[in-house]
């Protein structure tokens, strides 16, 4: 009797405690599932302001580029809307990304709880020659100008190698005394160096054929073919290299923001028949463009004045014709 009067005595002490704080118990449990509800609707947060990544883009045909927003305040939950002006000329899509279609100038704008912002996109015919690649490779400061060895090219391109598969220029630009590897802004013209006079800053050597020496000087327009099918199987040979001078006239300028540059302009050259040979007297044009960093990669043991990729002899270029 006495152990089953402890077991009653236990039971009763329990069952007054659930009475006293049981209530309580529920209360917090019921507290806790109703916190945690999911399916609870969340409060929405209005935009009351907008910040693209870049008020202004160029592209060229089919180019692409993807825009950023930030919305203010950063929890805002509306959803962006993109728009472009001329539909025709870019489309962007859900997520920002832009693709130039044709020729001509757009506005995209993001939007959103009455708030925008917006870019302008222009989009320019597609040049002769987009090269995607940029170094420096050889540059020096004489007593009264200096210049900078700068070479553009597609990917594919070994310049310290002199090998690889595509298009470059290598554009032997004069710059001020002092200025060292740097590309300074500005517009740019291919000029005939004949005099001292003629290397002043702002200018570009034009491409010629030493015969005495047997070098290529000044700027020229290259082609490699080491392994791409689709220019051997036009007959040029593994290994290869072909050179054209870029002449004197032309023009092109340079521009640089946080370390990037834009190149765009004109290439003029010789000029060539159907069968390769060149016309005396004529020559033919090329756009060119590029836009990126350009790295210094001016070996370290290089002379004061250094000559860049090793020259070559001239070889008349068959596709370069219009």
């Amino acid at each position: 009797m006495k152990h089953s009067l402890s077991h009653f005595i236990n039971f009763k002490k329990t069952n007054e405690f659930m009475k006293k704080f049981g209530f309580l118990t529920l209360a917090l449990v019921s507290l806790l599932f109703t916190a945690c509800d999911p399916t609870e609707e969340t409060t929405d947060v209005k935009v009351t302001g907008l910040t693209l990544n870049k008020t202004s883009i160029e592209l060229e045909i089919e180019g692409t580029e993807r825009l950023t927003v930030v919305k203010t305040p950063s929890n805002a939950t509306t959803a962006i809307v993109w728009k472009s002006s001329v539909d025709s000329v870019a489309s962007v899509s859900s997520t920002g990304i832009v693709t130039a279609l044709a020729a001509g100038t757009t506005t995209i704008t993001a939007s959103a709880d009455g708030v925008s912002a917006s870019c302008t996109v222009t989009v320019l015919d597609a040049a002769d020659f987009s090269f995607t690649q940029g170094e420096i490779y050889g540059w020096s400061d004489y007593a009264d100008f200096g210049y900078v060895n700068v070479y553009l090219y597609t990917e594919g391109i070994d310049v310290a190698g002199f090998s690889g598969d595509g298009f470059g220029i290598n554009l032997k630009i004069m710059v001020a005394q002092g200025s060292g590897a740097a590309i300074p802004a500005g517009t740019y013209t291919f000029t005939d160096f004949t005099t001292a006079a003629d290397t002043v800053p702002n200018t570009v050597m034009a491409g010629w054929y030493n015969e005495e020496t047997s070098k290529s000087v000044g700027s020229w327009l290259y082609f490699f073919v080491e392994s791409n099918q689709e220019y051997l199987d036009l007959g040029y040979e593994a290994g290869s290299y072909l050179w054209d001078p870029c002449l004197a006239g032309s023009t092109f300028t340079v521009t640089e923001a946080d370390g990037v540059y834009t190149f765009s302009g004109v290439l003029t050259n010789p000029a060539y028949d159907a069968e390769g040979n060149e016309i005396e007297g004529e020559t033919a044009t090329y756009t060119f463009r590029f836009k990126g960093e350009i790295p210094d990669n001016t070996p370290a043991s290089a002379p004061a004045a250094v000559k860049g990729l090793k020259a070559t002899r001239q070889v008349n270029i068959p596709w370069l014709k219009k």
